[in-house]
């Protein structure tokens, strides 16, 4: 009986708690990844990938920086754009880009 109880002790709470531990700490670190990739979107820049910081420190507004300067749906449309349009078509600097 006290080696069943041992075995009990040792198998079911020990190891069991063990394998709980990894699997908390595993999802504790998924956690922490997917925080900091948030904060990284929402307060660094996706072009230019300057802080938020910066903008506050020179009282500039951050919002028109990444919605109106910085759209990335404009440089999406221009990637798509530079794709379709032939090279002869082009001027120097579309040249340049589409090289």
């Amino acid at each position: 009986m006290v080696f069943d109880l041992t075995f009990f002790f040792i198998i079911n709470v020990i190891l069991l708690n063990i394998i709980f531990g990894i699997i908390i700490d595993a999802f504790a670190e998924l956690r922490d990844v997917r925080i900091a990739e948030q904060k990284d979107i929402n307060e660094v820049c996706l072009i230019c990938g300057k802080n938020k910081f910066e903008f506050e420190v020179r009282r500039l507004e951050w919002n028109h920086h990444t919605t109106v300067e910085h759209y990335p749906f404009a440089y999406l449309a221009f990637i798509i754009f530079m794709k379709r349009r032939i090279i002869e078509d082009c001027n120097g600097a579309e040249k340049f880009v589409k090289e």
